[in-house]
Parts: C-alpha cells; sequence; structure tokens
C-alpha cells in the first residue's frame, strides 16, 4: 500500500490541530493524560505537563479525547466483580 494514509491519520491530525487533551491507555495497563504534538507511521509524540514523550504505536491500546480529566479507573479486583444470583 505505497502512500497511503492510514486510518488514524486523521484523528490524530484532528487532536494536534484542535490541542485536545486525551487519555492514552498503554498495552501494558499505564493511562497517559496527554496532547498528542506529533506522529508518523510509527511513534506518536506526546506532551504533558512533565515533557514530551514517545510512544510507539504498536504499544498503544486505546486514544480516548476529553477523557484526561477524568480520574483513572481502579485495576480489576476480584472484589469488584458484578455480583449474580444462582437459583
Amino acid at each position: 500500500m505505497p502512500n497511503q494514509a492510514s486510518t488514524e491519520d486523521p484523528f490524530l491530525k484532528a487532536l494536534i490541530e484542535d490541542k485536545t487533551l486525551v487519555s492514552v491507555y498503554m498495552i501494558n495497563g499505564i493511562r497517559l493524560s496527554v496532547r498528542v504534538a506529533s506522529f508518523d507511521r510509527h511513534i506518536v509524540l506526546l506532551e504533558s505537563l512533565t515533557g514530551r514523550q514517545m510512544v510507539f504505536k504498536h504499544a498503544i491500546s486505546t486514544v480516548m479525547p476529553g477523557a484526561a480529566d477524568r480520574p483513572p479507573r481502579p485495576p480489576y479486583a476480584a472484589g469488584n466483580r458484578a455480583r449474580t444470583s444462582h437459583t
């Protein structure tokens, strides 16, 4: 697929242009509250109050615009399972 724009390009470009605060969830479970500064085919450059960091796209699970101001959800724990009744 020579020179074909990837699916995420318009999405990431809009985040950069609008300077949208996003939550970036990594595949290891870490959540980053950042703004997207730049990207290319393999990496995304992220900006936060603590500075810039380069993240490989293959390490990103989810990008949620406007979710960076929400508190992080606690990790799954055995005590947080939904209760079901067995009759």
